[in-house]
């Protein structure tokens, strides 16, 4: 197992503390905070693309928003591909 794969755990718990946020913010029922739900649900989905692509051996360019990631998408599926966590409980 390469080394960077060790990073994925600590991907997978970064996401799922944005989910924490986005459920949490999401439970207010206020417009105001729309915002900052939005980021964190793409920050969330980031974060788990990351880890999906460290699992499938891509490397992580820089700098590394979703639309520098696209160029995978044809490589992975997220949801199904065998990656459980809590998000998908």
């Amino acid at each position: 197992m390469d080394d960077s794969w060790s990073a994925v755990p600590e991907w997978i718990q970064k996401a799922e503390a944005d989910w924490e946020v986005v459920q949490t913010l999401g439970g207010k029922g206020t417009k105001t905070l729309h915002d900052a739900i939005v980021f964190h649900a793409q920050q969330c989905t980031e974060k788990l693309l990351k880890a999906r692509l460290i699992q499938l051996g891509q490397a992580i360019r820089r700098p590394t928003t979703l639309p520098c990631c696209r160029s995978y998408s044809n490589k992975l599926t997220l949801i199904g591909a065998g990656m459980k966590t809590s998000l998908w409980n």
